[in-house]
């Protein structure tokens, strides 16, 4: 994030659930590894709108979904991205691609 703070590049963290309270630990986890004050963190229901509206796929097998945009139109897409030196390389390479 803060390596590309001058391309004003801004990231976010949602976590499908009706209760948060369940993902407090998790997201306070996430929080500190990637310095929460340059990534909004926030969970909303399973079954509301904006889910669909981003096309996140809710079914139990999915563990993650990482979605790039630029200009209102996803560049990239990741489902159950690992977060390994695999997959961080994988994402720093689309997000340079995506700033060029």
């Amino acid at each position: 994030m803060l390596a590309h703070q001058d391309k004003k590049f801004k990231a976010f963290v949602i976590f499908l659930d009706k209760d948060g309270k369940k993902h407090e630990d998790q997201m306070a986890s996430v929080a500190e590894k990637v310095k929460a004050s340059q990534v909004m963190l926030m969970y909303i229901a399973p079954d509301d709108d904006s889910v669909g509206d981003y096309k996140v796929n809710p079914a139990a097998d999915v563990k993650n979904t990482v979605m790039l945009y630029r200009n209102l139109t996803v560049k990239s897409k990741n489902v159950n991205l690992v977060a390994d030196d695999k997959g961080i390389a994988t994402l720093k390479s689309e997000i340079d691609d995506l700033l060029k």
